[in-house]
């Protein structure tokens, strides 16, 4: 499976904490639909993300389309590292 994969077991949610995420709702949720954070975890039925404000936002996880981990690159990440002699 890919690094972006969609967390979708509980298991997967054990192991995705602490990593950045992207989350999706079906409807707007305090009128938005995608967020991010890190991931808290799997709570009695909800999904929990720590937001860059430090707040904690909990979903109901019936009402997340998607979860998956945050894949961000940079410049240096797109370089190639061979050497031209």
């Amino acid at each position: 499976p890919g690094a972006d994969r969609p967390l979708k077991s509980a298991r997967d949610f054990e192991r995705a904490e602490g990593m950045a995420v992207e989350l999706k709702t079906y409807r707007p949720v305090h009128g938005a639909k995608q967020f991010s954070g890190e991931l808290v975890g799997l709570r009695d039925g909800m999904v929990v993300i720590k937001a860059a404000t430090g707040e904690e936002l909990s979903f109901p996880k019936k009402d997340v389309a998607i979860v998956r981990p945050s894949v961000d690159f940079d410049e240096l990440d797109l370089q190639d590292d061979v050497d031209v002699e």
